[in-house]
């Protein structure tokens, strides 16, 4: 027992040892977190926008249809009808231009302020785009643009097989006769006036000779009319009767030379403006198909076509951490044109032309800065 004391006094020992190593470690651990407490951060993200072109076409349509008796008209009415074939005729009735301004992707940035440094009051527009830093900004974006209008029509044509009285169909009785017996047991045979019946297109023959016939007869009325041949119906004027005769005609000689029906439809293309020396192709249009492919080269191109670019003479920066980026923007002038025509001019500013430049930590504590959203340029600097 008494060999084993200094082994006990040496644990003892040590076991002290180590709770003082523990105590000392948590003291400075807790010294070092309270030397180590976290800086509050605050961030705040912003855009600067660039251009897009919103484009609204209108483009008119003529449906050709022929008479379903096209081929008489040369041998009855001695006039060669212009429709033998079904088909359409495009062309560009309408058109209007519009900047659209969005974020620009590309050209995101983040404010960001601690406790260490001033605070900035930065405004943004409901899209993330840079607004002002220090002040209250009004939104509304103004825009300008191009509009050309060329042969628009709302014109209404007659449909075929909806013309006047004329019936296509022709009644058919399907003839049942039964055996009727008379006196001295004779049989004879009858017509059953029950007997079913059914309807058929008339033959073209005998349709023509009718719709020659309907036309005789409303001019041989109209003539009647004019000579006084013939009493008016009772609170019906002479024009109103001739007008209907008239409508009548027009529609009768439609079965022989056919109609055209104008129908009118709308797009819209979103363009990303780029400057090229030959012009912008927006959308092609042909004019048996409508609206193709840009890429067929075929049919007639619409044409965004830019003047001398205004470029900034400032020299673009690169934002370090703590500086705030803006644009400062180009500016041309922008041809709109279509089958070799000049349909609209106007002024643009293309933002992501421009070049960026940017306020400085200290220069912001200074000011307070306005910018214009849809460029993204500033608009006003005033001292604090």
């Amino acid at each position: 027992m008494v060999k084993r004391l200094p082994v006990m006094r040496s644990v003892f020992f040590l076991m002290v040892v180590a709770l003082m190593g523990l105590t000392f470690t948590s003291v400075a651990q807790k010294k070092k977190d309270v030397e180590e407490v976290p800086q509050l951060e605050m961030r705040l993200d912003y855009s600067l926008p660039k251009v897009l072109f919103k484009v609204d076409v209108k483009l008119q349509e003529i449906h050709s249809v022929p008479g379903p008796y096209h081929s008489y008209a040369s041998s009855m009415l001695g006039i060669e009808p212009d429709i033998v074939s079904e088909g359409s005729k495009w062309s560009l009735s309408g058109m209007s231009i519009t900047p659209f301004y969005v974020p620009d992707q590309a050209c995101r940035f983040s404010m960001v302020s601690t406790l260490e440094n001033e605070l900035v009051q930065l405004s943004v527009t409901p899209d993330g785009l840079l607004a002002g830093v220090g002040v209250t900004t009004d939104y509304n974006m103004p825009v300008s643009g191009g509009e050309a209008v060329l042969n628009s029509s709302d014109v209404k044509t007659p449909k075929l097989y909806e013309v006047g009285s004329f019936n296509f169909l022709e009644y058919i009785v399907d003839s049942v006769f039964v055996e009727v017996k008379g006196p001295r047991n004779t049989v004879t045979q009858q017509f059953d006036p029950n007997s079913p019946y059914h309807y058929e297109i008339k033959r073209d023959t005998q349709a023509v000779r009718e719709i020659l016939d309907k036309i005789y007869d409303l001019r041989t009325d109209r003539n009647d009319l004019l000579r006084g041949d013939r009493e008016l119906e009772e609170n019906v004027s002479l024009s109103t009767v001739l007008s209907r005769y008239d409508k009548l005609e027009k529609e009768y000689f439609a079965l022989f030379l056919g109609v055209n029906d104008t129908l009118e439809h709308s797009y819209t293309f979103y363009v990303e403006p780029q400057n090229i020396k030959t012009g912008q192709v927006v959308l092609r249009i042909s004019e048996s198909k409508g609206v193709v492919s840009a890429k067929e080269s075929s049919a007639k191109p619409l044409i965004l076509t830019y003047g001398s670019v205004m470029l900034p003479q400032q020299t673009a920066e690169t934002p370090m951490e703590g500086d705030l980026a803006y644009r400062v923007a180009a500016s041309t002038t922008i041809t709109v044109s279509y089958d070799n025509r000049e349909l609209t001019k106007f002024n643009a500013i293309i933002p992501q032309w421009g070049v960026i430049q940017c306020f400085t930590p200290l220069e912001l504590s200074r000011l307070r800065l306005e910018f214009y959203p849809q460029y993204g340029t500033l608009k006003s600097a005033v001292e604090k």
